[in-house]
């Protein structure tokens, strides 16, 4: 809180918390400015019941509608304004336990010096379990990607219409933060993070509309923004000025030609940097970002929703952050869970790629998700909304345990690959600070 803050304002600040809980109890939602004016729309109890209830009746009655009408006015308006938008009390006490004990496995202790992040685990809702009880601890990822009321504000925020369209986990990823000896930079996802093309091609019009993805950012930890350990966005980046100039530096997936590279050096080649050194390459632009930044005082189980073309950078934890926790006897780590949805129609790249349903089966490069889960028959992308789908949750284990592990080999040999053609990028930025 600002030291400069009048009894009166601080007061003032008081009793309107206490208005908003009051509120929030009465099932209305109800946004309130905190320190540095963050805006942050708190669902109670009886709302999210509300919200699930509604979409589950309208998938089951066929009911047509072009929007679904579920979010008070100011949701949807802050989410395409600003590109983002912060929700709290989205997720039931008892499911976000099971997503921190999903987790638990997940934080490495391993003391040696972190590259981007102390842990960093791609899909956690496939990952391997060796016995029932292993597979039963990853149930918290799955409840929260795929059952929890999340989808149903995402389908909102992107106006699918639950009689025709559909909601699928595209990739999950979780993360712990802690002072590593770098952090990536402003950015938007790459092709490893989000391995959608990015125009998605309507059948029914010749006219491409950027992909309307959006990420879901989940605090599994509070994270006071004066300790870092978090993320910086850039509000309306996603429709500034100078996005293209930013794409363009670090060789976002929007300069991707549509039938895709031929291989590793044919995607790294003409790369200006890589996706997390756009400050380093470009520091007049990079200013001109961070002077947009804001950063948040999250609680842990709050929700940032993000369009996939949100600029967005990761921030390390800083000492007063690191000697807070460890007073604390906690590990100097602050933890996230991150899921990218995009609609079923959302197209998957063609030509080089690391992605794991191209590389088990080469068909797939080009297809939408929906063909994928259609004609290759494996649960890649689990369908979340309006409903998930029973066949493929029955097809889970198989999947994991079966079709997974040689191809996340294969991952793995590409990595190491894609990690030795772009090293001269890496070290070129390395020393600027």
């Amino acid at each position: 809180m600002p030291k400069n803050r009048t009894t009166t304002s601080i007061l003032s600040a008081s009793i309107a918390a206490v208005i908003a809980c009051i509120y929030a109890k009465s099932g209305k939602w109800i946004s309130w400015d905190r320190s540095g004016g963050d805006t942050i729309f708190t669902l109670s109890l009886v709302d999210r019941q509300n919200l699930l209830n509604h979409n589950r009746y309208r998938a089951e009655n066929n009911a047509t509608s072009n929007k679904l009408a579920l979010l008070p006015d100011g949701v949807s308006e802050m989410f395409h304004r600003e590109g983002y938008v912060v929700m709290r009390g989205l997720l039931e006490s008892e499911m976000l336990k099971e997503l921190t004990l999903a987790t638990e496995g997940h934080v490495v202790k391993d003391p040696q010096p972190k590259f981007l992040f102390h842990s960093m685990k791609q899909r956690p809702l496939f990952s391997l379990a060796s016995n029932d009880e292993d597979f039963s601890k990853l149930e918290g990822f799955h409840a929260v990607s795929l059952q929890s009321a999340i989808p149903s504000v995402v389908a909102e925020l992107m106006g699918l219409d639950p009689a025709k369209d559909n909601l699928r986990v595209v990739k999950d990823v979780f993360l712990a933060k802690g002072k590593e000896e770098r952090s990536c930079g402003w950015h938007v996802d790459d092709f490893y993070f989000w391995p959608i093309v990015a125009s998605t091609y309507s059948n029914k019009s010749v006219t491409a509309a950027p992909s309307p993805g959006i990420n879901v950012w989940i605090a599994l930890d509070d994270m006071p923004a004066k300790y870092g350990g978090s993320m910086a966005v850039s509000p309306g980046s996603h429709d500034a000025p100078w996005k293209n100039d930013a794409y363009e530096v670090i060789g976002s997936s929007t300069l991707f030609p549509e039938e895709g590279y031929k291989n590793v050096e044919d995607m790294v080649e003409g790369k200006i940097a890589s996706t997390c050194d756009l400050e380093k390459a470009a520091p007049s632009l990079g200013k001109t970002i961070d002077a947009t930044s804001k950063v948040f005082d999250f609680r842990k189980g709050d929700i940032i929703f993000t369009t996939r073309w949100l600029f967005h950078k990761s921030i390390p934890l800083n000492d007063d952050g690191v000697a807070y926790l460890e007073n604390q006897g906690k590990e100097p780590v602050l933890k996230r869970y991150t899921i990218r949805y995009e609609s079923g129609e959302a197209i998957l790249p063609k030509g080089y790629s690391l992605e794991e349903s191209i590389l088990a089966n080469p068909e797939n490069a080009g297809r939408t998700l929906d063909d994928v889960a259609k004609f290759d028959g494996r649960p890649w992308y689990p369908k979340a909304w309006p409903s998930v789908d029973e066949e493929e949750i029955n097809k889970l284990s198989d999947h994991i345990s079966k079709t997974l592990p040689p191809v996340l080999q294969r991952v793995q040999d590409g990595g190491k690959e894609f990690f030795k053609a772009i090293f001269p990028l890496l070290q070129k930025y390395k020393d600027q600070q």
